[in-house]
């Protein structure tokens, strides 16, 4: 068990006086997880302030208490002020689970295309003999083991720095993390060595947390300043941000694109519905790659993943056969079947950008042998200026549109509908239906489906659960529309 004043090695404590030969057991800044001989950080967070909780850390037995701010307490726990309680339990974190300085840190961050990238460069390590982790939406996985859930893309910094000491103790060589605005903003990531740092693209997203684009990107940014000298930092050559990400960061810089000059460029791009055909353009060597990956969007994607790869030094063999290998990604244009005539996709997109990209892609396949049925929601409590824009951008390629619920969580369905039916106004579309219930939204597209036609489900993809006010409820879209399937009524 650790000694408190080895814990405070590198720690700019307010008070000198204190006594620091004290055990601790653990450290946490949720008072509800506090046991006897524990260490509280109170932390201000976006929307509570852990100070309001040190008297129910104190009296579930903790041992010490880190503070911003001078509180009353019994004489046998020991007070620690600082002047920054996340700064401060970053150092405290290091001390405690000791950096595993073989460890490589890769992070991914961008709009979106953030987990494909990290299971692609996953396929690719494994390929190469590596021992890899990754952390991300979907969860985080050690080591070849299944998918465990988190409950953010980025967990929170104590839990971030224990699954990296778990992944000391299993000899991992690699960690891909996705890495979000949030969490970059928040300084969940601040004290982790990065070695590379991706980026896969810029849209509007978050809006409701960063209040405007310029904050959202700035938070972006951080995972860049922080690369050191010798690092990597892979940026989409096709971006709007690539200027400002290139200048940020300090570390070796790598760029791909599909339309721009740049290190990695796809050419010769083939694309269906069930696979993707192009070359990249490497600075050694041609890579020509055939994937069940489709879509412009995961031509970007496979670009980013080979641009780290082949410049951590894999060889293009490998690089290749690792991405071939990934057959396809959780939620993310995942084709169901059941013998029915018509086309299904479910997809995770949940922004503008990504909506459009899918449907885009989904329209060009179609063509006009056959309708587009889009299913779509947006999610409550969450950036509301996007709704129209979703509904702008579903109209525009669809020929039927199915407004459902997302997750409202605490606000009324019928009042995200009408924001949403504001784009459609605009857009002069009048092509579209509202149902509240998810599996009656997928029921209604489907009734409406024939031969060549598609049916998009978007914006919840790999997610189990549906969240209301009061209940969070099981809901899986795949799953629910192979049972629609199965129920042969509609085929």
């Amino acid at each position: 068990m650790p000694k408190l004043h080895n814990l405070l090695i590198g720690v700019k404590c307010k008070n000198r006086n204190v006594p620091l030969n004290a055990d601790i057991e653990n450290l946490s800044c949720n008072s509800k997880e506090i046991k006897k001989n524990c260490l509280f950080i109170a932390l201000r967070g976006s929307i509570t302030d852990g100070h309001r909780y040190i008297a129910r850390a104190v009296s579930r037995g903790a041992r010490a208490v880190i503070s911003e701010k001078d509180f009353n307490c019994p004489p046998s726990v020991i007070k620690i002020i600082v002047e920054n309680s996340r700064e401060a339990m970053g150092v405290l974190l290091g001390n405690f689970y000791k950096k595993n300085k073989k460890l490589k840190l890769v992070g991914i961050t961008g709009t979106n295309g953030k987990t494909t990238i990290s299971l692609l460069i996953n396929s690719i390590l494994t390929e190469a003999g590596y021992k890899t982790a990754v952390i991300g939406t979907l969860g985080y996985k050690l080591a070849g083991a299944g998918f465990k859930e988190l409950k953010n893309t980025t967990p929170g910094t104590i839990k971030l720095h224990s699954l990296l000491d778990e992944m000391k103790g299993r000899s991992i060589g690699y960690s891909i993390m996705e890495v979000s605005s949030h969490a970059l903003d928040q300084g969940r990531v601040q004290d982790l060595n990065f070695q590379a740092a991706i980026f896969s693209n810029l849209s509007r997203d978050h809006l409701d947390y960063h209040k405007n684009m310029k904050n959202y990107i700035a938070a972006k940014l951080r995972l860049f300043k922080s690369l050191p000298a010798g690092g990597i930092a892979v940026i989409n050559g096709d971006d709007k941000a690539f200027g400002q990400l290139k200048k940020a960061s300090a570390a070796r810089l790598v760029s791909y694109a599909v339309l721009n000059k740049a290190d990695f460029k796809a050419v010769d791009i083939k694309i269906g519905l069930n696979k993707s055909e192009f070359l990249i353009k490497t600075p050694s060597a041609n890579m020509a790659i055939n994937s069940r990956l489709t879509g412009v969007h995961n031509v970007y994607n496979i670009l980013a993943a080979a641009s780290w790869a082949c410049s951590e030094g894999i060889s293009p063999a490998k690089v290749k056969r690792g991405i071939e290998k990934l057959r396809k990604v959780p939620g993310r244009l995942e084709r169901v079947k059941n013998g029915q005539q018509f086309k299904v996709f479910v997809d995770y997109a949940h922004t503008p950008d990504a909506l459009e990209k899918v449907l885009e892609f989904l329209r060009e396949m179609v063509g006009d042998r056959g309708k587009v049925i889009t299913v779509f929601g947006c999610g409550g409590d969450r950036d509301k200026t996007k709704r129209p824009k979703m509904a702008r951008v579903a109209a525009r390629y669809s020929d039927l549109v199915i407004v459902t619920n997302d997750n409202p969580r605490k606000e009324k369905p019928l009042a995200i509908f009408k924001d949403i039916r504001t784009g459609f106004s605009e857009a002069g579309f009048k092509k579209y239906k509202f149902a509240a219930g998810r599996r009656k939204a997928i029921e209604r597209a489907f009734k409406s489906a024939q031969k060549n036609d598609v049916v998009l489900i978007a914006g919840k993809g790999h997610e189990k659960t549906q969240i209301f006010k009061n209940r969070t409820m099981p809901f899986d879209d795949v799953e629910a529309a192979k049972k629609i399937l199965r129920s042969n009524v509609l085929i």
